[in-house]
């Protein structure tokens, strides 16, 4: 992931972390992605992760 972050990615740019409980796996990519030279005012964790009605809700699955 820090290759990607580093590489690929715009720093400039927000940034909206997805995992399954908006917890230890985004808070982990937060920290990879501060390294990375990703300033934190700029990455947003989704709150409750995939795993709360409302964002299951917004998927596509057709």
């Amino acid at each position: 992931m820090y290759e990607l972050a580093v590489n690929e990615m715009n720093k400039e740019k927000p940034v909206y972390l997805l995992c399954y409980s908006g917890n230890n796996c985004a808070k982990t990519a937060v920290s990879v992605m501060k390294d990375a030279g990703f300033d934190t005012n700029n990455l947003f964790i989704i709150e409750n992760g995939a795993k709360d009605a409302d964002v299951q809700a917004a998927f596509v699955t057709e």
